[in-house]
């Protein structure tokens, strides 16, 4: 029983000696005493210890890595925007910094992770995430983040097709036909390699043909039976011609 009462108060006691090892009267020191706080998910005084090195030692190379790992420490926290805003600021003050790549590809994950986890929801962040990744794809093309960034931008593209399908089938359904249309079109521009293009095509040709436009359904399902010509979305388009 004593030995169980002692235990914690050296573990108290451990922790004040390690953190009383940094020398903060210098740069290294309140770095190291922050990295610390970091480490042990101590965050809010993290953040404070490296706002204050920066203060202190405004030209030293700790408060360039403060910097940076106060945006770490954000996304951390799962304060996404805020992480964003960080990891921008870092990147525009530093942009040849040795990280930059991991940077870009940071503010592009501090985008995705705003983005909600239905397609029901509004998804207008998802192309600026997009963006960031393309800019790491251009400007860092062997970097360690490429297949990842790649991964995402797939899967932004998915949700947003699916979004634009969601809300042209919702009108096709209610019998807005020519607002369906409208939507079925946008989806047919902007993905032109998803999956479900037969049944947007077909449903097309039926909005259009709804809202008046026969010609506008023949093209519709001239191309839906050209593109996709064993599907049976463009047997159902010949036998409506």
């Amino acid at each position: 029983m004593k030995i169980l009462l002692i235990l914690p108060v050296l573990f108290i006691l451990n922790a004040c000696v390690s953190y009383d090892d940094h020398d903060t009267s210098k740069a290294s020191g309140a770095y190291g005493l922050a990295k610390q706080l970091q480490k042990d998910e101590r965050y809010e005084e993290a953040l404070l210890q490296y706002k204050d090195l920066k203060n202190r030692f405004p030209y030293s190379r700790y408060a360039v890595e403060s910097e940076l790992q106060i945006a770490e420490i954000q996304y951390a926290k799962e304060a996404f925007p805020e992480a964003q805003g960080a990891y921008q600021l870092f990147k525009e003050l530093h942009p040849k910094h040795k990280r930059i790549d991991y940077v870009t590809f940071q503010i592009g994950e501090s985008i995705y992770m705003q983005l909600p986890s239905t397609i029901d929801r509004d998804l207008s962040v998802a192309p600026a995430a997009v963006t960031e990744y393309k800019v790491l794809l251009r400007d860092f093309p062997q970097s360690e983040y490429t297949k990842k960034a790649q991964s995402r931008i797939k899967e932004i593209y998915q949700k947003l097709a699916e979004k634009e399908l969601y809300i042209a089938n919702f009108y096709y359904r209610t019998s807005k036909w020519q607002h369906a249309l409208v939507r079925y079109e946008k989806y047919l521009r902007t993905f032109p390699q998803h999956d479900q293009r037969p049944k947007a095509l077909l449903k097309a040709g039926y909005a259009a043909e709804k809202f008046g436009d026969a010609s506008k359904r023949n093209v519709l399902f001239r191309k839906l039976i050209k593109d996709y010509p064993g599907s049976k979305e463009a047997k159902s388009a010949k036998g409506a011609l």
